[in-house]
């Protein structure tokens, strides 16, 4: 039985053992993406308390930094909590962008989302079309920083 990253008839990295060749998953599936997964933030992560703008905006990469194509993403959810809080504070759909292929994702803060002054930990969590899942940054978090109002 294959493992779990493994399609039947391919070994772990992909590959066909009879011929060597990558392994294409089906359309309408996710995409091998390489991992630790990385994050790269495209607008400012520290806010003061109360903030709704900017936007927080991110480009979702793989392991060598290149963008990871959204086109068969099914949902893309942002998560903040507090270091050590098993429960987050924000759980709520990301705007995918108009390109699927750059890897571009938006969050528009929401009221009530950064009004607590401290350090929280965000990531983006995708779900593809074949109920596969992935998390961004998956071997760390993105750092977000509240500070108080003066």
């Amino acid at each position: 039985m294959p493992g779990a990253n493994e399609a039947e008839g391919h070994n772990a990295e992909g590959q066909d053992p009879n011929n060597a060749a990558p392994f294409t998953p089906p359309s309408g599936s996710h995409p091998t993406i390489k991992c630790p997964t990385k994050v790269s933030a495209q607008s400012v992560t520290t806010f003061k308390a109360g903030d709704t703008l900017p936007d927080l905006i991110v480009v979702l990469q793989d392991a060598d930094g290149n963008p990871v194509d959204l086109t068969d993403a099914q949902t893309i959810m942002f998560r903040m909590g507090a270091p050590m809080d098993l429960t987050p504070k924000v759980d709520a759909a990301a705007t995918p962008p108009t390109d699927l292929t750059t890897g571009v994702v938006t969050y528009p803060w929401a009221s009530g989302d950064l009004d607590t002054a401290q350090d929280w930990r965000g990531e983006f969590h995708v779900t593809w079309t074949d109920g596969k899942e992935i998390t961004f940054p998956n071997a760390t978090y993105l750092p977000i920083s509240v500070l108080p109002l003066a």
